[in-house]
């Protein structure tokens, strides 16, 4: 697992996939540039979804303490993991570009996180980067719940299991 989130080996950048109407998006390895960007828009969509879907812990938890532990989970599993982004084909070094990403643990079967900004939602970011992600349609658990990918979960039959980050 190690590297592979660091821009180490890994798949280079896709082919172009068809988005939206007259929008082609490709799929790539992070870069060092993006990890700012993936960071804090995984750590604030956690906490607004947390808060949405209900989780105690979130309202038994001070804020600056749940981020500082989501920080270093974060932190820890963008080192350690297969990190897909979607990104315009028309790249440019502007990390806003970025459509969405996918996290992935290489060595046990399990995702992480799947977001697609809600602007390029509806138009197969996120099917195009989840089958990127587990080419061979695997059994996989999830650990971050997201109001998007919840639907993705039911479509791909994923179980929930926050406890797969302690193993």
């Amino acid at each position: 697992m190690a590297g592979r989130g660091a821009g180490g080996p890994g798949p280079e950048a896709g082919p172009a996939v068809l988005i939206g109407p007259d929008f082609e998006a490709r799929i790539r390895p992070q870069q060092p540039t993006d990890r700012p960007f993936l960071r804090s828009s995984w750590i604030s969509v956690c906490w607004d979804q947390e808060r949405w879907l209900g989780s105690k812990g979130c309202s038994w938890t001070e804020r600056p303490t749940w981020r500082a532990g989501m920080e270093r989970r974060v932190d820890r599993l963008l080192s350690s993991c297969l990190v897909l982004v979607l990104e315009p084909v028309d790249e440019t070094e502007d990390t806003e570009q970025i459509m969405g990403y996918v996290v992935r643990e290489t060595e046990r079967p399990v995702v992480h996180m799947l977001l697609t900004k809600r602007w390029c939602r509806g138009w197969g970011g996120g099917r195009a980067l989840y089958r990127a992600a587990v080419p061979n349609g695997e059994s996989m658990s999830y650990t971050q719940r997201t109001a998007a990918g919840a639907r993705l979960a039911a479509h791909w039959g994923l179980k929930y299991n926050p406890f797969s980050l302690e193993e």
